[in-house]
């Protein structure tokens, strides 16, 4: 199933991206992004699906910031992890 996300940072961006992992896959990469910047490796949601789930897509689309108001856009958490989440748009 394809959906529309929103992956959000605590203290940084909202960039929305195009995926059809389900919520475990998406918890393994919000682990995966934590991961990286303890150790400093500059690795997006895209990139890490790329080699953790080569048969599954996440696309990025825009930082929403640059085109979305956030206030206008439903949305509801179905991943989080430390400062990292992922939304679901509705």
């Amino acid at each position: 199933m394809t959906r529309l996300l929103l992956f959000k940072e605590d203290y940084g961006d909202t960039i929305l991206y195009l995926t059809d992992l389900d919520n475990s896959q998406l918890k393994a990469i919000l682990k995966k992004c934590i991961e990286n910047d303890e150790n400093s490796i500059g690795e997006d949601p895209e990139e890490i699906c790329s080699y953790l789930f080569p048969k599954n897509f996440c696309y990025y689309l825009d930082t929403s910031e640059e085109h979305i108001e956030l206030k206008e856009v439903d949305f509801c958490c179905i991943v989080e992890n430390s400062y990292y989440g992922f939304c679901e748009v509705k």
